[in-house]
């Protein structure tokens, strides 16, 4: 925990301000509302959807900008069907299993298509002796 706490505070401000949301909103969301309390559910959605569009450049994923956030986006999407199927499970367990084989079935095609991509960017680097030119012919 201290880990990933010493990492949010590196200048992190997306995953600073998730990880907020998600301490605040775990203190004060339950206790409203059956319907607004559910929302208390969306919140490690966000935090996951920080860590991973912050957390992936940091640790090397060469993905552009773009590419790095509709990624991000699809695997927050792919939680909240995940959460949701858990939310309004209850305790039925055919639903549950049920959301475990949705998120499954989103996120591995997505998780599959990125590791490709990154291979084909690290392949690329090596073979233009690690720096990419671009369109102008200034290497980046």
């Amino acid at each position: 925990m201290g880990i990933l706490l010493g990492w949010i505070v590196q200048k992190h401000w997306l995953t600073l301000a998730a990880f907020l949301l998600l301490l605040i909103g775990f203190l004060t969301l339950p206790r409203l509302p059956v319907p607004f309390s559910y929302l208390v559910f969306l919140l490690p959605v966000l935090f996951l959807m920080a860590v991973l569009y912050e957390g992936s450049a940091q640790f090397g994923l060469r993905l552009g900008p773009r590419l790095r956030l509709a990624w991000v986006l699809w695997m927050g999407f792919s939680t909240a069907v995940l959460m949701a199927g858990i939310v309004l499970g209850g305790s039925s367990e055919a639903l549950f299993v049920a959301s475990v084989a949705a998120f499954v079935v989103l996120t591995m095609p997505s998780i599959i298509a990125i590791g490709l991509i990154h291979g084909r960017r690290l392949r690329e680097e090596q073979s233009t002796g690690g720096m990419i030119v671009g369109a102008e012919g200034k290497s980046k």
